[in-house]
């Protein structure tokens, strides 16, 4: 993942090598997310083997998924004082990448510096580890995989359609009144950073709950809440009030159960 963010930051563009560079982008962004969702699927189950079952649902639901909240947060702010002093189109998107390498290679001295969990090595050690895990969850715990994956699904759906759509929504939104082009920054990433703020307070309770009610609860009861209030919170961005859709963006991101 820390090589495809440093080569996204250094191709050439359009103008220097034509269509290979939305061809190596599109490349080096499917690599990084394949580096990210190995890496954070291995770190929420290395998390829970070391976490207590008494608080698993507050390790997981609770601070793993604040810190997708957390990342967005700090990348906003990054980007509102990069975009400062550099030209966003110009440069400063490759400051910005150059600077998410920066925190993946310290990710990465993390990694090899960790420990492995007592429950890994008590299965290494009784010679239980799968040569495969991938073929065995498929073979044994189809269903169970499948009703993960849709269940991420809708989880994944809500937080990225939430901070995705705010921007792109606000932006193209700007261009058709000339009036909000100034107001751009306050209507998209002072709720974005503000939404940042609830996601991390609501994903953190949220997965405090869970372990005081249950995961099957704490999962139907809001996505029941969800399916009521989905269009007024995006309806409520129409608004371009700044409360209003930092509420709505908060709704959204503390949706992790």
């Amino acid at each position: 993942m820390a090589v495809a963010t440093i080569v996204i930051a250094l191709l050439p563009t359009y103008s220097q090598i034509g269509i290979w560079a939305p061809t190596l982008l599109t490349i080096f962004r499917f690599v990084q997310g394949f580096g990210y969702g190995g890496e954070a699927g291995g770190g929420v189950v290395w998390a829970l083997e070391f976490a207590s079952p008494k608080w698993r649902g507050l390790v997981n639901g609770g601070v793993l998924n604040s810190s997708m909240s957390v990342a967005s947060l700090l990348a906003t702010g990054l980007l509102l004082l990069v975009s400062a002093y550099y030209p966003i189109g110009v440069i400063g998107w490759r400051i910005l990448f150059l600077s998410g390498a920066v925190v993946v290679i310290i990710g990465l001295i993390i990694r090899f510096a960790a420990p492995e969990s007592i429950l890994w090595e008590r299965k290494k050690e009784e010679g239980k580890i799968v040569k495969v895990p991938l073929a065995t969850a498929i073979r044994r715990y189809w269903f169970s995989l499948v009703l993960v994956i849709l269940i991420n699904l809708g989880l994944t759906f809500v937080f990225y359609a939430g901070y995705g759509f705010v921007t792109t929504f606000t932006k193209l939104l700007s261009s058709y009144i000339p009036e909000l082009q100034r107001a751009f920054v306050q209507l998209t990433y002072l709720p974005l950073m503000l939404g940042s703020i609830g996601g991390i307070i609501g994903n953190t309770f949220g997965g405090y709950l869970t372990d005081l009610f249950g995961r099957r609860r704490m999962l139907i009861v809001p996505t029941a809440i969800l399916l009521i209030t989905i269009y007024p919170l995006y309806l409520a961005l129409t608004t371009l009030s700044i409360p209003i859709m930092a509420l709505s963006l908060a709704s959204c991101t503390s949706y992790s159960p």
